[in-house]
Order: C-alpha cells, then structure tokens, then sequence
C-alpha cells in the first residue's frame, strides 16, 4: 500500500471525527471549543524520503494537557539549546579567524556560561585577545578582571594600566571614573591629586553621578 496515501487517509478520517465531535455538542456549548487542530501527539516517521505512518490526535483549544505542556516545554528548551551552541561555534570561528567582536562575544559566554561550561581562563584569554585588538569594552573588562583575579592572578598595577587604557580611549563615564579613583587611592599606580580631579572632572562632564557628587565637594 502506498504509505503516502494511507497518512493522507488517516487525517481526512481524523478531521473529520473532529468534526463530528464539535457538530455533536449543543449549541451553547460551542463557545468553549474552536476549530480543531492536531495536537502535540502528532507523529511523523520518514524512511527513503516517504512518509511511512502518522498518527493524529485532536483537541480543543483550551484544553491542553500536561503531557503537551511537557512536551512544548521541552521542545522549546531543546530547540534554544541547539541555536546558542550553533551561534557559539560560529563565534568561535569569527574569532579564531581575528574578528574583535566575536572574540568579545566569546568571552562573555565563556563569563556566563550560556552555550558552554564556564571558564575563567577562557573569559579571561579572549577577553585580553580582544582588548589588545582595541575592543574598548574589552579593556574595562581586563581590568576588572586582574582586580577580581578572575581567570588570572589579581595585579593592581595591570588593573590600572588597563583602566588607563580603557578610560583614554573610549568615552565611557565609568573607565573615567574608575581611572579617577585609582589616582586617588594609589591603586596601581602613585596617589596623584592632579590626576584625580583631571579624571573625576571629565567623567562629570560626562553625567557620572558618582562623579558629580566628587566634583560639587571639590
């Protein structure tokens, strides 16, 4: 028998108890049902490139069960698994291939975890792969990672040097901010009060509350 044919069948026949059942209820009780529509228990087997078999189940649009609940919850999860490590092997080879945002990209799930295990060391390689390209954000992030020694060994004096970096070439209120603070605590580097207000300064300017609440005490 053609097994093409007898899927077809096997809906018409389905579609058509659906029918039957929606037509058998009173009239009042329509309210409650829509059209019918083929459930979560569909199956759909495939060999050669034919369809062999299929079964089909209808139910009413507001009566979903726990086991369909299940099922789309499950599908949905597997499905957004499957694309975040798809993207992420892509990033990867942007990345090996030197493209700045992708090895950026790469860190960050490497931070978090979304897509692979978490490592440290690996936040911490791409991270520096990308802030030596010049990714500005790239650089803030190196800093705070060799004050917080995450996937390096703490260094304050590489703190600074990265902050300085980061706070000289972008126009990020919280790099120039940070870089202010080192100045003034000696973080990394001499105390220097000139520097300070130099850098405290230009991050008020750039709306840094923080550093509006320094710069109106000053």
């Amino acid at each position: 028998m053609d097994s093409s044919g007898s899927c077809t069948r096997v809906r018409t026949a389905a579609r058509q108890r659906g029918q039957n059942e929606l037509e058998s209820r009173p009239a009042g009780g329509l309210r409650n049902y829509a059209k019918p529509r083929f459930s979560f228990e569909s199956r759909l087997w495939f060999a050669n490139g034919r369809l062999m078999n299929c079964r089909i189940g209808i139910l009413p649009y507001n009566k979903p069960t726990a086991k369909m609940d299940y099922l789309a919850v499950y599908m949905t999860s597997r499905a957004s698994k499957s694309m975040v490590a798809n993207q992420l092997v892509r990033k990867r080879a942007l990345a090996e291939r030197g493209n700045i945002r992708a090895m950026y990209d790469l860190a960050l799930a490497y931070k978090s975890g979304e897509g692979v295990n978490k490592d440290a060391e690996q936040f911490f390689a791409w991270m520096r792969k990308a802030a030596l390209a010049g990714y500005q954000d790239g650089m803030l992030d190196v800093a705070w990672a060799y004050t917080d020694g995450e996937g390096v060994d703490p260094n304050t004096r590489l703190f600074f040097e990265w902050m300085k970096k980061a706070a000289e070439a972008s126009e990020d209120s919280e790099a120039i901010f940070n870089l202010a603070l080192a100045y003034n605590d000696g973080k990394g580097t001499e105390k220097d009060d000139k520097q300070f207000f130099e850098w405290i300064k230009k991050a008020a300017e750039k709306n840094h509350r923080e550093a509006i609440s320094f710069s109106g005490g000053l």
